[in-house]
């Protein structure tokens, strides 16, 4: 499971279109203003990492967005650890298996509001 938390202000910089209030539309996330960034449990110690190719979209009224959804898109192969050896065990098929699956999608499950943030649940 992955969370994707945004304040409402800075969920409207990261949208490449302007948001018409009370009207649901869908709307490309701004890779300029946005990052993808995970960090896991190593042994003893934890990684972190991003994904330098990706896309996503955000599909709901920018009033509420009560009842959004999202769906992000992830090249496989642009796993990035700051690691090479690593980050090449991590596209074999031990891990990703990245010549197989060239993309992981996730898409959101659930959508919560509170104040002026907002949580998408996404698996």
């Amino acid at each position: 499971m992955l969370q994707l938390l945004f304040s409402t202000a800075a969920l409207a910089g990261a949208l490449t279109a302007a948001p018409v209030a009370d009207t649901a539309a869908t709307f490309n996330i701004d890779k300029g203003h946005s990052e993808l960034t995970f960090r896991i449990r190593h042994i003893m110690s934890r990684v972190s990492g991003t994904f330098g190719d990706w896309k996503g979209t955000i599909t709901g009224n920018p009033a509420t967005w009560a009842g959004g959804s999202t769906e992000i898109v992830i090249q496989t192969v642009s796993i990035d650890t700051r690691l090479e050896k690593r980050d090449t065990h991590l596209r074999s098929a031990d891990f990703f298996d990245a010549a197989t699956f060239p993309q992981i999608t996730f898409r959101s499950t659930s959508v919560a509001v509170t104040g002026n943030e907002v949580t998408l649940t996404v698996t």
